[in-house]
């Protein structure tokens, strides 16, 4: 079993609290690289580079300016591709102050960046060129923090949240997206379960599962209105098939058991694509409170192809273990392939992977 977490190393978001009065952050973003420096024979590296930022010794190993019209990078609601002013060359990304903008929490996600190992006095920097004009800025002393902009980073972990448990399994060891010290999941999550690559008969076949999730329900989310589009669910957990090794992925529709929702916010918060009303799609998702109970997918579409399952679990940026400890997270059992009379061409438990 093959169990993926899905990562940028870099993401920057921006934010305005939500103040009727006040206005959304204009922040451009102008030039970024990441680069290495090697510092010889010098004991105090950090004040060294203070003073030699032009060091002949570094290296840029990524660097971004925009000029390819961001490509690969994943522009949110709330921030565009401008010529309106950059540090160099035409292009930068904007953040507008403007009407639109207000209240907001937006998002822009660069690239997978790959950072190569550094050596004995080498140090690894990320800088970038930022215009800044953020209005109010506690202009009326109300002793309150106004628009505002974060840097973060998020890097790939070995320590996937999925993995085999007895903690409220099927029967013996089950795979659960959770963390044990919580026994339950965290905000922000995004987090796939894939299977080894199988080939469907030339006839069809189905994907039975046994399933359970104690996530955040819906109650409320169709009311609310969040930057990042139309939503009408939380936390969510979905199936999903690719016959293509991964690169693309459709949603896998249970004969059984319909999907809750169809824009859920665990999936848009963390940079996947909005759902439609009354049309299923990878935002679509299961969500609540459900037991141990058989999932039934029907892979006729799919017949003669070789196909790769996910179990994708998302979790927005609030409520979760930390304010609910019913809710566990999700479980996922006893994941058999089966063939048009019912037998079974392959299994995988927890037991036995």
């Amino acid at each position: 079993m093959k169990i993926l977490l899905r990562s940028h190393l870099l993401f920057i978001i921006n934010i305005a609290l939500l103040f009727p009065a006040k206005r959304e952050l204009d922040t451009t973003v102008l030039n970024s690289k990441i680069r290495t420096q090697s510092y010889k024979n010098t004991p105090n590296p950090v004040a060294y580079r203070q003073m030699q930022r032009g060091n002949s010794d570094e290296h840029i190993i990524w660097g971004e300016d925009f000029e390819n019209g961001a490509e690969n990078w994943l522009i949110g609601d709330g921030w565009e591709l401008t010529q309106a002013s950059s540090h160099k060359g035409n292009n930068s990304i904007l953040s507008p102050n403007d009407d639109n903008n207000l209240d907001g929490y937006f998002m822009l996600f660069s690239p997978k960046i790959s950072l190569p190992q550094t050596g004995l006095n080498e140090w690894l920097y990320f800088t970038f060129w930022l215009y800044a004009d953020i209005p109010d800025f506690d202009g009326d002393n109300d002793d309150f923090i106004d628009d505002y902009y974060q840097l973060d980073i998020q890097v790939p972990s070995d320590n996937s949240a999925w993995h085999s448990s007895n903690f409220e399994s099927y029967s013996g060891n089950s795979y659960w997206c959770g963390v044990d010290a919580d026994e339950g999941y965290q905000d922000g999550w995004l987090q796939f379960l894939d299977t080894p690559s199988l080939q469907v008969p030339s006839d069809g076949g189905s994907l039975e599962v046994q399933m359970k999730w104690a996530i955040e329900d819906t109650e409320g989310a169709s009311g609310t209105d969040v930057s990042e589009g139309w939503i009408d669910g939380w936390d969510a957990v979905n199936v999903r098939i690719s016959a293509d090794g991964g690169a693309t992925w459709n949603i896998l529709v249970a004969e059984n058991d319909p999907y809750d929702f169809y824009s859920g916010y665990g999936w848009v918060y963390n940079g996947e694509s909005v759902g439609v009303n009354g049309t299923h799609s990878l935002a679509s998702g299961w969500s609540g409170d459900a037991g141990w109970h058989d999932v039934d997918f029907d892979l006729i579409d799919y017949a003669g192809q070789n196909v790769i399952i996910r179990f994708a679990f998302g979790s927005d940026p609030a409520y979760s273990t930390v304010d609910n400890s019913q809710l566990k997270g999700v479980f996922i059992d006893d994941i058999a392939f089966t063939d048009i009379s019912g037998n079974n061409l392959i299994l995988y438990n927890a037991d036995n992977e």
